[in-house]
């Protein structure tokens, strides 16, 4: 299951508190002392010592190191780690006059903060420092406001006052009890710097394969009962390849909804190839959405409508004794997977109108459908607003006038350098988005969902392929599909058609009308002033008139009332 952990520091007015709170967690008996600070956790074998830092969580070492930057000061505890280790961990290091909480580039495993008077809490969860009357905090509207008109970024405000994320690659610098500052130790620019380009495809397509089959591998060998999420398309299949080339045998479970954009189990069985796989039918009906996912959480989590996939997870686990779930959420981000012109104006701004260029424009034509002058257009204006990396557009659809933010939430990552190329801004947004969907799944009670191609080694890689090289011979993760050509069924490689659940949204949509009208039209975002109740009764008397995003749209909110609900603040 998911490391937990618990690390407070204190100044000499907090000292009495955190010695109360210590005395409460009566369960997590495994602790490290500093000066100042205290870490706990309920894991006998946690936490461990690796390159000077405390470590909570899963953590390897790299199979082959990048090299070391010239510098003209020893390298940090942080810097060591992340030039020889990769992970889904937190590290704590001890500098003597302050202490250091750094999460890792993944963000696989949560890090909140909150200052409570002279005491700094870190930690991985909520629930048990709730009971031991540490915490007691109400909905900050205005943040929950900017996470429904900006779903796709994820920045340190939580729904809660007072509670932060440790942003993944973040350190956070506590003294004397006190926050004192929080830095970026991990960036994903420098790897997508121009200089650290891998311009040649041959080479990228071999260091791919080889960089996805070891971090598939390590996480195999810690996790060795998985099953795989395996929808049959190319990510997931990437996954099931790379176990079954460096001999790891495991069950696989392909989910089947009842229409056919739903029915991917001709690509899984393909893909299955050496493993053992479940198909599973799933139906909409059923599909509570007033229920709120288990727990006291920091800001919305799970959609109820993935509710019957995610009980069908469940029931495989316990049938197969799989302790953990893989999952290929993230390769679309990870391997490039764009849809604007920005490949074309990556090779122009960095070649000039030469042949990469000329290359850049069919390829893009070719995956888009579109005619060269289409392209080169598109391209040309994508080059010429190459400067930033522009504002977010805000969702405002179903929200109060005036209660969208006029800017998103502010995260480090949005900080480009000059001269970062276009493709590279798209490239990271889309890293953002997968990064906010993380701990979104409610089966991660029954065990530790895995997103193995988010790992550290495969995301740094990535980010050094130029662009264009994703879209070469007119396919998306072009790289990706070179690299597992052999590995993977030529129909699932070359695959271009992605499976979908629209019907099924529509089909959970109906089922709840009555649901949604009481769960929206007099609920906690009403009565804050969030929503428009003309909107939103108007889809909820005309459904079939809706399109499937603004039905989709609807269930978030419906999803961000009920977690609204599990706090008691009036």
């Amino acid at each position: 299951m998911r490391s937990r952990f618990l690390l407070l520091s204190w100044g000499p007015q907090g000292r009495a508190e955190a010695m109360r709170l210590v005395a409460a967690l009566t369960d997590w008996s495994s602790k490290v002392d500093g000066r100042d600070w205290m870490l706990l956790t309920p894991d006998p074998e946690s936490p461990v010592e690796v390159e000077g830092a405390w470590i909570v969580g899963s953590i390897f070492p790299r199979r082959s190191e990048p090299p070391r930057p010239a510098r003209a000061h020893a390298e940090r505890p942080v810097e060591r780690l992340l030039r020889r280790q990769w992970g889904a961990y937190v590290a704590i290091v001890d500098q003597r006059d302050h202490v250091e909480v750094f999460r890792d580039p993944s963000g696989s495993l949560p890090a909140y903060w909150t200052r409570q008077g002279d005491l700094t809490l870190v930690l991985s969860g909520l629930e048990e420092v709730i009971a031991a009357g540490a915490i007691a905090s109400r909905i900050d509207w205005s943040s929950v406001a900017g996470m429904i008109a900006y779903p796709q970024v994820r920045a340190d405000r939580t729904g809660l006052n007072g509670l932060h994320e440790l942003l993944p690659g973040q350190t956070l610098r506590i003294r004397l009890g006190a926050p004192d500052g929080l830095a970026l130790r991990w960036s994903p620019w420098r790897f997508a710097a121009r200089s650290a380009a891998i311009l040649d495809r041959s080479r990228a397509t071999e260091m791919l394969l080889h960089t996805v089959q070891s971090c598939v591998a390590t996480l195999a060998e810690r996790f060795p009962r998985p099953l795989l999420e395996l929808s049959g398309g190319l990510d997931s299949s990437i996954i099931a390849a790379s176990l079954r080339l460096t001999g790891h045998s495991v069950d696989c479970i392909n989910i089947v909804t009842p229409t056919a954009e739903g029915d991917e189990q001709r690509f899984a069985r393909l893909a299955a190839d050496g493993h053992r796989l479940r198909i599973v039918p799933v139906a909409a009906k059923g599909v509570d959405i007033r229920r709120a996912r288990a727990g006291r959480l920091p800001r919305p989590g799970a959609h109820a409508l993935l509710r019957p996939i995610e009980d069908a997870f469940v029931a495989a686990a316990q049938a197969s004794g799989a302790t953990a779930f893989f999952s290929g959420l993230g390769g679309d981000n990870v391997f490039c997977s764009l849809s604007s012109a920005a490949p074309a104006s990556d090779a122009l701004l960095t070649s000039g109108p030469g042949p990469r260029f000329m290359r850049a424009l069919d390829d893009l034509g070719r995956l888009h459908g579109c005619t060269a002058w289409t392209a080169g257009g598109l391209a040309l204006r994508k080059a010429a607003r190459s400067g930033s990396m522009g504002r977010l557009p805000a969702d405002a659809s179903f929200l109060a006038p005036g209660r969208a933010p006029d800017q998103a939430p502010y995260h480090p990552w949005m900080s480009a350098p000059r001269g970062a190329l276009p493709g590279k801004h798209d490239q990271v947004r889309s890293l953002l988005l997968a990064q906010a969907y993380l701990d979104r799944y409610e089966h991660a009670a029954e065990g530790d969902i895995v997103f193995p191609l988010l790992s550290q080694p495969i995301v740094e890689l990535c980010l050094r392929i130029p662009t264009w090289l994703w879209i070469a011979d007119g396919q998306n993760r072009a790289i990706a599909r070179d690299a597992f050509a052999s590995a993977i069924p030529e129909e699932v490689v070359r695959r271009r058609s992605k499976g979908g659940l629209n019907a099924f949204v529509a089909a959970v949509f109906e089922d709840n009308i009555e649901g949604l009208t009481a769960q929206l039209i007099n609920g906690r975002l009403a009565q804050a002033g969030l929503l428009d109740l003309s909107a939103v009764r108007e889809i909820l008397a005309n459904p079939a008139l809706a399109s499937g995003q603004a039905l989709f749209r609807v269930l978030q909110l419906a999803d961000v009332e009920a977690w609204a609900r599990t706090w008691d603040d009036p």
